[in-house]
């Protein structure tokens, strides 16, 4: 018979590595919530979104890759979130992830502060749901 050897060795149960970590939270608006966002002439549903950046749909829209203009209306704040956004990338199912550029601290602190809300309202929802079901 074969025994494994007992490892002392203590791995972490998660680990990152730095490429990979978000500088901030990303949140999917609400289903019955819809985002809606400028993008030059277009106009995009948010897919998810956070203060650095953004991934959105333009349903039969040709939207490539470079600067635009944006314009995002966020529920609940008196801030207009506009400025500059960069389409990094479109993938093969044309979802544009982009990023912000020059916004200012009060229109990052609005994202934030929807990003907040979203996931107090997400937990919620759950709570209410866990309530329902006992």
């Amino acid at each position: 018979m074969f025994w494994k050897k007992k490892t002392t060795e203590k791995k972490p149960m998660f680990s990152y590595e730095e490429a990979c970590r978000r500088e901030s939270a990303r949140v999917s608006p609400l289903p019955d919530q819809p985002l809606e966002m400028k993008l030059g002439e277009l106009t995009a549903s948010v897919l998810n979104i956070s203060a650095g950046g953004f991934a959105c749909r333009c349903p039969g829209q040709a939207v490539e890759s470079g600067s635009y203009d944006v314009t995002l209306g966020l529920p609940g704040s008196k801030v207009a979130v506009s400025g500059q956004a960069r389409i990094v990338k479109v993938d093969d199912r044309q979802i544009c992830h982009g990023r912000f550029q020059n916004l200012t601290g009060e229109m990052t602190d609005a994202i934030h502060q929807y990003a907040l809300e979203v996931q107090k309202e997400e937990l919620r929802r759950k709570k209410a749901a866990a309530a329902v079901q006992d």
